[in-house]
């Protein structure tokens, strides 16, 4: 990412807490497609999705786990999750189903805690 590009992105910080399970307002996804546009015009013209970095785990199935992720609205643990449980038979094997069952556990012990809410 070059320092151009870095300028038009909005700092972390900043942007709005959701809680699990909801969707995102219009203004989050506004944000989110224009973040997404000047990112992908910045460098390049096409999509991210229309290249794979490191691997072809994922080719083959008709989409990017992002996009699963984006359209589902997942969180950062449920992301994790499926993004292993997916892969598992063309990437690592059973491996990475005790890393997805990895990630459920500090998953649930982040809700029994009190730090992650519905």
């Amino acid at each position: 990412m070059n320092a151009q590009t870095e300028e038009h992105l909005p700092d972390p910080n900043d942007l709005p807490v959701r809680k699990i399970g909801r969707a995102a307002p219009d203004s989050d996804a506004a944000l989110i497609g224009a973040t997404r546009k000047r990112a992908i015009s910045a460098d390049r013209t096409d999509s991210a999705n229309d290249r794979q970095v490191g691997g072809a785990h994922y080719g083959g199935t008709g989409f990017q786990h992002w996009d699963l992720v984006v359209l589902f609205d997942l969180d950062y643990f449920q992301g994790q999750v499926t993004k292993y449980v997916l892969r598992w038979n063309k990437k690592n094997g059973v491996e990475d189903l005790k890393k997805a069952q990895h990630f459920l556990e500090k998953y649930i012990e982040e809700i029994e805690a009190g730090r992650i809410h519905r």
